[in-house]
């Protein structure tokens, strides 16, 4: 909310329509709660939580696309820990591949295609909130 607040000025400059992705996760989906069995009430409640708020902000401004992207396992020191959790040796994704989907969703978004939805690593797959 913080970073929303301080970049409105800057979206309302920016070009319209103007873009707000959030970088969420799929332990904050209530809908695929029981599919982590790892303890993460903190983490996942602050995720689901910013998501309502990214969703409400585009919805109150007809001008911006909002999103909420979980950009898949991605090899990193907490992404290789959760894909343990899941009996993986490592997270499939690299980071450049996570990366690049994600950049790849920003830009190719649409205000009445993608805004508002919870995006799962590629721009066709939406995750359920």
């Amino acid at each position: 909310m913080v970073l929303y607040k301080a970049t409105l000025p800057l979206l309302r400059k920016a070009p319209h329509p103007a873009r707000f992705a959030f970088i969420s996760a799929a332990g904050g989906s209530l809908n695929d709660m029981p599919k982590y069995p790892y303890p993460n009430a903190s983490y996942a409640s602050s995720k689901a939580l910013a998501n309502v708020l990214v969703v409400k902000m585009g919805m109150e401004n007809d001008w911006l696309i909002t999103l909420c992207i979980h950009p898949g396992l991605v090899q990193t020191d907490m992404g290789n820990q959760g894909a343990r959790a899941f009996g993986l040796e490592k997270a499939p994704l690299t980071l450049k591949e996570s990366s690049k989907n994600t950049a790849y969703i920003i830009d190719n978004s649409t205000k009445k295609d993608h805004s508002e939805k919870f995006f799962n690593e590629t721009i066709d797959r939406i995750h359920p909130w």
